[in-house]
């Protein structure tokens, strides 16, 4: 179901060649309805102060109640203003369920999770019955397309867990005159590759928005840190299987 509906008086098409919109539900890039923004520029994503609401099973953006410090998670646009009015008008036709209850609004997009505005952009607040239940995260998608369990999340944190002991108990180095070390030094790569491997997992959660997303967030962190470690290392053993190589193959 769309979140357009009957539009205020808008300013005339010569004024401005294109609008803003901010779209938090079914006409997201991922919602049910993205096919109707075909033709718009996608922008960036971006949050507006409210509470989102649950109403029917139509996505419903309304003000903030009380001392609440809601955030509304949705994406900009640029659309045409032809394009504007078409979605209004689809608006009209779609909301069969809980009548024509939309008012297209300004509102100011924040980028997420910063109080760094982006300006003003059309928004379609809830004008119907508020009486739904909140979407605590703010993210429509949630309620739409529920986030997948914390598969690579949780494979990325066993791999940082696992890195230490690993890295732990690789013995100490030997002098090159003593015996070669290429046991050791392939060892100690392939144990660096370990943070690499967990950096990786922990990202593609993130991009997958699984559940937790904290967590994948603190994993991918720490695996990046250890990468940065382990690529100075790996550096050195490099550079120690040269030398090596050049000692006894001189």
């Amino acid at each position: 179901m769309s979140q357009a509906a009957t539009a205020p008086e808008e300013r005339p098409a010569s004024a401005e060649l294109s609008e803003l919109v901010f779209v938090y539900g079914g006409l997201r890039r991922a919602g049910a309805e993205a096919f109707r923004m075909i033709g718009a520029e996608y922008l960036r994503m971006g949050e507006v102060a409210g509470t989102l609401l649950e109403v029917s099973g139509t996505p419903a953006l309304v003000p903030r109640r009380g001392r609440e410090k809601g955030w509304v998670t949705g994406e900009l646009f640029e659309v045409s203003p032809d394009q504007l009015k078409a979605l209004d008008a689809t608006g009209e036709a779609e909301d069969e369920t809980v009548g024509n209850s939309y008012k297209r609004v300004r509102m100011q997009v924040y980028l997420p999770g910063s109080p760094i505005a982006q300006g003003e952009a059309w928004v379609w607040q809830w004008a119907g019955d508020d009486a739904g239940r909140v979407v605590r995260s703010g993210d429509w998608l949630d309620v739409s397309r529920p986030r997948p369990g914390p598969w690579f999340t949780v494979a990325a944190a066993i791999c940082v867990i696992g890195f230490f002991p690993a890295f732990g108990s690789i013995p100490p180095s030997s002098p090159v005159s003593t015996s070669p070390p290429l046991y050791r030094e392939l060892r100690v790569l392939f144990v660096q590759a370990i943070p690499m491997v967990a950096c990786v997992m922990a990202w593609w959660g993130l991009r997958r928005r699984e559940r937790y997303e904290f967590l994948g967030a603190l994993v991918l962190v720490v695996s990046a840190l250890l990468s940065v470690l382990g690529l100075i290392v790996s550096a050195e053993v490099v550079l120690r299987l040269i030398k090596w190589r050049a000692y006894y193959f001189r």
